[in-house]
């Protein structure tokens, strides 16, 4: 419908009205790439408005022209057309396409007419109750179907205007309100703290204690079982541990089998660990030359703490090796992703269901460069607000800028 109303108003602008608004005058064309283009045609019978009174009687006797659906009732009355009838009969389409049937239809020709000149049309919403109409599209379509054309909008950008407001009106209603905020968590008690650190503390103690009486056990059998002989260089041999080995070599010199049957050896008799060589530094790794270093790598496989796959494998990744381009689909999911906030910033100007493509370039940065709508909605109010919103998409970096076509249903 505001296609339709836009070309009317360029019609007006220049004097002319159509006087035989219907829908078979309104054909749905492709244009550039929007393939749901309205165009209004078929001005055979369209009048250029003059500066005499359009009041007065009509002096034309070839009878009532237009379609009697239609018809304003100012033409059935015999006055002088002007561009309110067209509005009238944008109101009758309207209603037509909301309900699903025409507002005055009756059984003749007359009985038409008559309707248009005494009958008053339901609401919308209450002639088509499970089509969810809203109540200020409601308002639009009846002002413009008013019978005194003094009530109705004075131009077809009025109309229209009326109409992108009402649908804007119908979008707010529609989003849903605010999730309410958690309750915040409830305060613990002061006492449950202090309780679990206590119980934790002590827990930690009962095991620290435990082990602390199993190695004393342990100490003290081996003290009850092994002869002074060979306990005494163990003893002295503490803080030194390798000592300590001749005392466990000359435990099979002693007559008493328990000592022998003692599996575990003293703690103190544990080796002392041997020092690693620490790796020489990576940054003297030759890494002028790719052949020269993997060449290296090859001839000296038997060294263990040979660090060159460490520096060839630290070197940074070069940013040509990335993908070339955005690929199609990840460009489809990144607008998919914003298409909720084209919807909520953008659709106050358009009607439901309607579509916006815009073409898209994005830099190897992942930055959309520039974005264009095309079709119908080059230029639009509509298409330009939907470019601003995909212009702020910030995409995955690559090696090369892409061009790209997304459609956005509002």
């Amino acid at each position: 419908m505001l296609q339709i109303a836009a070309a009317l108003e360029a019609a007006h602008a220049q004097g002319i009205i159509h006087r035989d608004m219907k829908p078979e005058n309104c054909f749905r064309i492709r244009r550039g790439n929007d393939p749901d283009f309205m165009k209004v045609l078929d001005f055979g019978i369209a009048k250029v408005l003059e500066d005499s009174d359009v009041e007065r009687p009509s002096s034309a006797a070839s009878g009532l022209l237009g379609t009697p659906e239609y018809v304003a009732p100012e033409l059935i009355r015999g006055l002088k057309p002007d561009a309110r009838v067209d509005i009238y009969a944008v109101g009758v389409m309207f209603y037509d396409l909301l309900v699903g049937k025409l507002p005055f239809a009756g059984e003749s020709f007359m009985s038409t007419l008559t309707a248009h000149l005494m009958q008053v049309p339901p609401p919308p919403s209450q002639a088509k109750p499970d089509a969810q109409i809203p109540e200020a599209v409601d308002t639009v379509v009846l002002r413009a179907l008013a019978k005194d054309r003094d009530q109705r909008y004075d131009t077809i950008g009025e109309f229209a205007a009326a109409l992108r407001a009402a649908i804007a009106e119908a979008d707010a209603a529609l989003v849903p309100p605010p999730l309410p905020l958690p309750p915040p968590p409830e305060p613990e008690p002061a006492g449950i703290r202090p309780r679990v650190a206590l119980a934790a503390g002590a827990a930690i103690l009962l095991v620290f204690s435990a082990v602390l009486w199993t190695m004393a056990k342990r100490f003290y059998t081996k003290e009850q079982v092994t002869p002074p002989a060979a306990t005494a260089p163990v003893i002295a041999a503490a803080p030194a541990v390798a000592p300590a080995q001749p005392a466990i070599n000359e435990a099979p010199k002693l007559a008493t089998p328990p000592v022998v049957a003692i599996d575990e050896p003293p703690p103190v008799a544990a080796p002392p660990p041997e020092p690693v060589k620490s790796p020489e530094p990576p940054v003297e790794a030759p890494v002028e030359a790719a052949g020269e270093t993997t060449s290296a790598a090859e001839a000296d496989t038997s060294t263990e703490a040979e660090p060159e796959p460490a520096v060839r494998s630290a070197a940074p990744k070069s940013p040509k090796s990335g993908p070339a381009a955005l690929t199609a689909g990840e460009f489809a999911s990144a607008m998919s992703k914003i298409g909720a906030r084209v919807k909520l910033e953008c659709s106050r100007f358009s009607l439901r269901k309607m579509e916006v493509t815009v073409q898209v370039v994005v830099g190897p940065d992942g930055a959309v460069k520039s974005a264009a709508p095309t079709g119908s909605q080059e230029g639009s109010t509509l298409g330009n607000c939907v470019a601003r919103v995909v212009k702020t998409a910030l995409l995955r970096p690559t090696r090369a800028k892409s061009t790209h076509r997304h459609t956005f249903t509002m």
